[in-house]
């Protein structure tokens, strides 16, 4: 056995007999061409779809066509086949159900077919009647290999020569294409022959096994499955055939589509995180590879039927559809949804799907649903301009829906999003303006455009712009060698004045002229774009004698009043009221404090975060210390610090301070990933950290002073 050659193959090949823990009915050597005849073969359902990509079906072209040029190679290996013989009678067609070994099957067949395609008539249909249909079958028989679902609609296309599109991102037609293209610059007949020379080693398992226990096997010896793998086949493998192919075109392959190649291989695992957390009291948040772990867990527990279950995840997978991928028939929802999306705002997912099984459910109104959603929008977009962290985000969205009161949903959960902690606040009017004038927008990734937009577009009922068509301008350019004619038009001051407001709320707009407007002087900039845009963002620059440090104070005073009542506060009724108060009553009787980290962590952690917490506090007498449930943070005016103790070290995030602003020779400090709100992070690991820890906190610190 060429055992290299055997590793080529893929992880499904990696079979090592002497390890399945199930009954082996026999394994013999045998020719695939002679194993692929007179047969019909199954791809269970609860198989995985084909995956194999070119790199899989290069090799295995550079191996059979090495094997059929070489006239002294008599065979090659092509590893294990494993499946379970269904067959009644002798006398019928092999039945075969195929536990391991689609990939290789499925792709030597796509090989086949493409062979076929080159050779003369006579040839061609030798090997489609010999190795493609059953020829002397009728209906399901005649066909040599039923694939998966989504897979056999594409072979069946090929089969029969039917209309196919060419970029649809299907693996069948994809290395279908690939062999054909290969077959143009070798001979079809020294291919075959390699073909031919294929040996397999034939292993039939006991059909009286358990289908779970046999798949269980086999996985374990290396085949790497995905979360998704897993519970479908924890679903389906139990149930007879019929029933599975019933259960899995009724149910998971809806589920199927709705997760597509075309998005995050993740995505299917963050649909069941977010199912699992709102089947959890706590709001439990699983770890996306426990994901399956946990499920069997719940599915055991639950006493669900597999058809309950499956309908129960189609169910709510519809949910997360149009949740993740802002696709509602209802116009102004899906609106709401893609802001959400722009805002990346994926923790509240969980309580979302909450919210759009009672929308379905008729339990709750259109009208309240679009109020939430606004509502968390306005909470979202008050946040980020105000750079606040998001740690605990998760946690409270887990959670949220458990807390509604349902006969007074609006009010409770106004309430639950007012009467959070400092640290999780709703911000006011008065701090949302104060942050929005002063704010450097242009480096927040999505929020500056997304933000200009909505001030444009809430003014209009029913002739929106499209973002797509528009581009931020800086009216004042970024540009450091500004121009004479900028110069003086700002002033003896005006590199301060570029410094402290380029970026600024009041010196963006949005123009379909960048390029042509570039550094232009201010009445250039009217001439060209301004003044004949239909943009009301620009109306007002139209109108303008010039532009300077005024202007822009005075343009940022007025879109941030205009933003206020875009992203809303709640309206704070005596019912809100209310909640609120009774809130704070809980939260009053349980209070955290430095005690509840220190039982987590060992002595040498809690040494690191005394010495730690002295340093901060002789930074400045004004700086104040929060303790949450999941944090410490420390604040003058906002937060500049968040300690996550650990049992042994201090995860710790800056905020008001950009990475690249920092002082940071020792490179102590790490830029914070994009999917953080901190700006910048570091790891107290030892008393040698502290130092340098304490030189960067006080940076962050100065900043936030020195910009207030």
């Amino acid at each position: 056995m060429d055992v290299k050659r055997l590793r080529i193959y893929g992880k499904e090949n990696r079979i090592y007999l002497a390890n399945l823990k199930v009954r082996v009915m026999e394994a013999k050597k045998v020719n695939l061409t002679k194993y692929m005849q007179n047969v019909h073969f199954i791809i269970p359902i609860y198989q995985r779809k084909y995956s194999w990509g070119i790199e899989e079906c290069e090799q295995l072209w550079d191996d059979v066509l090495r094997v059929g040029k070489d006239e002294n190679c008599e065979s090659h290996f092509f590893g294990a086949m494993v499946c379970v013989n269904n067959t009644k009678h002798h006398y019928e067609t092999n039945k075969l159900l195929m536990i391991d070994g689609q990939q290789r099957l499925t792709t030597i067949f796509l090989l086949l077919l493409a062979i076929s395609k080159t050779m003369d008539p006579d040839e061609a249909e030798r090997i489609h009647n010999q190795y493609l249909i059953n020829s002397f079958k009728k209906d399901e028989l005649r066909k040599k290999i039923i694939l998966t679902a989504g897979d056999q609609e594409e072979l069946e296309k090929l089969l029969q020569n039917k209309p196919i599109d060419e970029f649809a991102g299907s693996r069948i037609f994809e290395n279908y294409y690939f062999f054909q293209e290969k077959l143009k610059t070798e001979s079809p007949q020294k291919i075959f022959c390699g073909v031919e020379k294929l040996e397999i080693v034939d292993v039939s398992l006991d059909p009286i096994d358990s289908p779970q226990l046999i798949f269980e096997s086999l996985n374990s010896t290396g085949m790497s499955l995905t979360q998704s793998d897993l519970i479908r086949n924890l679903l389906l493998m139990e149930e007879g055939y019929e029933k599975q192919s019933d259960l899995y075109h009724t149910h998971w392959r809806p589920i199927e589509e709705r997760f597509s190649r075309a998005d995050k291989e993740d995505r299917f695992d963050r649909f069941i995180r977010d199912f699992m957390t709102i089947q959890s009291d706590a709001g439990d948040i699983s770890n996306l590879g426990e994901v399956y772990k946990n499920y069997k867990k719940y599915y055991l527990k639950s006493r669900l039927t597999n058809e309950e279950a499956l309908a129960e995840l189609e169910q709510f997978s519809r949910h997360y559809e149009i949740i993740y991928k802002a696709k509602s028939s209802d116009k102004e929802i899906q609106s709401m949804l893609a802001e959400l999306k722009i805002l990346r705002f994926e923790v509240s997912h969980p309580f979302l799907l909450r919210i759009f099984d009672d929308f379905e459910k008729n339990n709750i109104t259109r009208e309240q649903v679009l109020e939430i959603i606004r509502t968390i929008i306005s909470y979202v977009v008050r946040r980020q301009i105000l750079n606040l962290a998001t740690n605990s985000q998760n946690k409270i969205f887990a959670t949220l829906y458990s807390k509604l009161d349902k006969n007074y949903l609006l009010e409770s959960f106004y309430a639950m999003l007012l009467g959070q902690s400092d640290f999780d606040n709703f911000p006011t009017d008065d701090s949302f303006k104060s942050q929005l004038v002063m704010r450097n927008l242009y480096d927040m990734k999505n929020t500056p455009k997304y933000l200009l937009v909505k001030l444009e577009n809430h003014t209009h009922k029913k002739e929106i712009i499209n973002p797509e068509e528009y581009t931020i301008e800086h009216i004042l350019p970024q540009n450091r060698k500004l121009s004479l004619e900028w110069k003086e038009m700002l002033g003896p001051d005006w590199e301060a004045v570029q410094n402290k407001y380029v970026n600024t709320l009041g010196n963006l707009t949005l123009t379909g002229y960048n390029s042509e407007l570039s550094d232009r002087p201010f009445k250039e900039k009217q001439d060209t774009a301004y003044n004949t845009s239909p943009l009301l963002l620009n109306k007002y620059l139209s109108e303008l004698p010039k532009w300077g440090e005024e202007e822009i104070k005075a343009r940022s005073t007025l879109l941030a009043e205009k933003a206020v009542s875009i992203w809303r506060y709640p309206a704070i009724t005596s019912k809100v009221s209310e909640f609120i108060e009774s809130r704070k009553e809980k939260q009053t009787r349980r209070k955290f404090d430095l005690d509840d980290f220190n039982n987590r962590m060992d002595a040498k952690g809690q040494e690191l975060l005394e010495e730690f917490r002295s340093g901060i506090f002789k930074l400045s007498p004004d700086i104040n210390e929060i303790v949450n449930e999941i944090c410490i943070s420390y604040k003058v005016a906002r937060n500049f610090l968040m300690i996550n103790p650990r049992k042994t070290s201090l995860l710790c995030e800056l905020y008001g301070i950009e990475f690249e602003e920092l002082d940071n020779p020792d490179i102590f400090c790490q830029k914070s990933p994009q999917n953080w709100w901190s700006n910048a992070h570091f790891r107290i690991k030892s008393k040698d950290d502290i130092p340098k820890a304490i030189r960067a906190v006080g940076q962050a610190l100065a900043k936030q002073v020195n910009t207030d």
